[in-house]
């Protein structure tokens, strides 16, 4: 006997409700199902063909990377970080793609999440916390870095010049510490003397909003901020403690903590005599970007030559500050920062590390997990 007329309608009306529940997205959804849903909106919303080509190109990618990272049966939605994000962010720039590429490829992870914020799928966007601080501005990248060569020879030469000068000692130590470290010019404006922890071969920086984070700086740049340190002692004494930045690392003649604009000439200046040097080749961007292109030159050639010696972009991404390793005592912290400075010092061309001690600093590291918090130096 067949079904009455209002249990036909009933049953269908169950049909249609699982259906669409079965095609809701939620946060256990699988990373290529929101893909491909937003890619729906966007057709829905009217989108030109190639505007929502270029996004499927751009997520999917993303979706590719993802998932050797978390495995086929945990790339789901709500397992993407705004650690993997950045993760991605610092692999294209380790492919050397262009700024308005990565920059074309982030805007489009954030549109993306954004649809599932909206959707009420996730309650954070990874890719704007993977961000900083959640701005919009892309991060305008030059497109190359200095040699290997070209960095010994211009910190070389800081160094020769140094001598027993205050500003020439101070200068080296900037250029040092700037590539050891791969800081930021914001982070390395807000050094003070009790961020350095030489003994360890580390200093400790802090942005807003962020955990403070522990940072190698090798042995060259270690040798370099003690010798200025000394220095800086000397030039104090004579001057009135209440007038200078007693606490700021890097000062002028009158004890005051640097301008930004001070460490972009530093730092402008040590780069500028490799372009002097007729038989080295011309400093990227040198002529465009002026004065910030120095500090921004040193970083990023510390990202070109640690990948370059067999770094792990995650690594590499920590150092950055990308995402960070807390300087905080817990026993896994430790494990890991542990972990982080054997890999640089195995990777980083002035770390000043032979290679045997730096497989002693592994093993340590690998062991640090399992002991008990300890206080940092």
């Amino acid at each position: 006997m067949g079904l009455l007329p209002a249990a036909r309608v009933a049953f269908a009306t169950i049909d249609t409700t699982i259906s669409q529940i079965s095609h809701e997205l939620t946060a256990r959804s699988g990373l290529e199902a929101g893909i491909e849903r937003f890619l729906e909106q966007l057709d829905e919303a009217g989108a030109g063909h190639n505007t929502i080509l270029a996004y499927r190109t751009d997520l999917n990618q993303f979706a590719r990377f993802i998932h050797p990272r978390l495995g086929s049966d945990e790339a789901s939605l709500e397992n993407v970080s705004a650690e993997m994000v950045a993760l991605f962010a610092v692999e294209l720039e380790a492919r050397r793609m262009k700024p308005a590429t990565v920059a074309r490829k982030q805007c489009a992870l954030r549109a993306f999440f954004r649809f599932l914020m909206r959707q009420g799928v996730l309650d954070t966007n990874p890719a704007s916390l993977a961000a900083g601080d959640g701005s919009r501005r892309s991060r305008r990248l030059p497109p190359k870095s200095l040699t290997l060569h070209q960095v010994e020879q211009a910190l070389e030469v800081s160094a020769t010049e140094a001598g027993e000068d205050f500003s020439g000692a101070r200068d080296r130590a900037i250029a040092e510490v700037l590539y050891g470290g791969g800081l930021r010019l914001s982070e390395l404006v807000g050094l003070n003397l009790t961020s350095l922890h030489l003994d360890e071969g580390e200093v400790v920086v802090a942005r807003s909003r962020q955990s403070p984070r522990r940072v190698p700086i090798g042995s060259k740049a270690v040798e370099a901020v003690r010798a200025y340190v000394m220095l800086r002692a000397d030039l104090l004494l004579d001057r009135d403690m209440s007038r200078v930045d007693a606490g700021a690392l890097f000062v002028n003649r009158q004890g005051k903590r640097l301008h930004r604009r001070s460490f972009q000439r530093i730092a402008s200046r040590v780069t500028s005599r490799i372009a002097d040097d007729p038989t080295q080749s011309a400093i990227p961007d040198a002529s465009s970007a002026g004065n910030a292109a120095g500090p921004r030159l040193l970083r990023d050639s510390f990202t070109a030559h640690m990948l370059a010696a067999g770094a792990d972009v995650a690594s590499v991404a920590r150092l950055l500050g990308q995402f960070t390793v807390s300087a905080g005592s817990s026993g896994g912290e430790r494990g890991d920062i542990a972990q982080l400075q054997a890999n640089y010092e195995r990777a980083h061309p002035r770390s000043g590390l032979p290679c045997d001690r730096g497989a002693d600093r592994g093993a340590q590291a690998d062991g640090a997990e399992g002991r008990g918090p300890q206080q940092v130096q």
